[in-house]
C-alpha cells in the first residue's frame, strides 16, 4: 500500500500505527490528522492529485469540532472528484451498536474497527484493500 492517512485526535493513537507501520512496513507514506476539518480540508485540495491521496482511511468517530459521522457527510459532497477510490475503516474504542450499525450502513465505510489498534488488526486491514 502506499498511503495510509489517520484521523483521530489521540496522538497515542497515531505514535502506535505509525510503529506498526514502519515495523511490518505496511504502507510507505502515513497522513497523520488531529481533527476532521483538516483531513476534510485536505481532501478538498488534493482531490484532483491522485499520488497526494491515500489508499485507506483511519476515521476516529469522536473527534473534536467535525466528528467523524461529520467528516463522511463532508466527504459525500467531494467524493466524486477524487482521483482515485478510498477505503473507509471507522475506528472508535466505543462498542455501541448503534455506532456499529450506522457505520455499516454508511455507503462509504468500508468496516468499523474498535480500539486499541493491533498490528494484526492493521495488517488485516491492508491485506484485504
Amino acid at each position: 500500500m502506499d498511503t495510509l492517512a489517520v484521523v483521530d485526535d489521540n496522538e497515542v493513537v497515531h505514535f502506535i500505527i505509525d510503529e506498526i507501520v514502519k515495523k511490518y512496513q505496511l504502507a510507505k507514506r502515513l497522513l497523520p490528522f488531529l481533527d476532521g476539518e483538516s483531513a476534510i480540508e485536505f481532501f478538498k485540495t488534493a482531490c484532483e492529485e491522485q499520488e497526494a491521496l491515500p489508499d485507506l482511511l483511519l476515521l476516529d468517530i469522536n473527534l473534536p469540532g467535525l466528528d467523524g459521522w461529520d467528516f463522511l457527510e463532508e466527504f459525500a459532497k467531494i467524493q466524486s472528484n477524487l482521483k482515485k477510490e478510498l477505503t473507509i475503516y471507522m475506528l472508535s474504542s466505543s462498542i455501541n451498536e448503534q455506532d456499529m450499525e450506522k457505520a455499516a450502513y454508511n455507503p462509504f465505510v468500508s468496516g468499523y474497527v474498535t480500539k486499541p489498534v493491533t498490528a494484526e488488526k492493521l495488517k488485516n486491514l491492508l491485506e484485504a484493500k
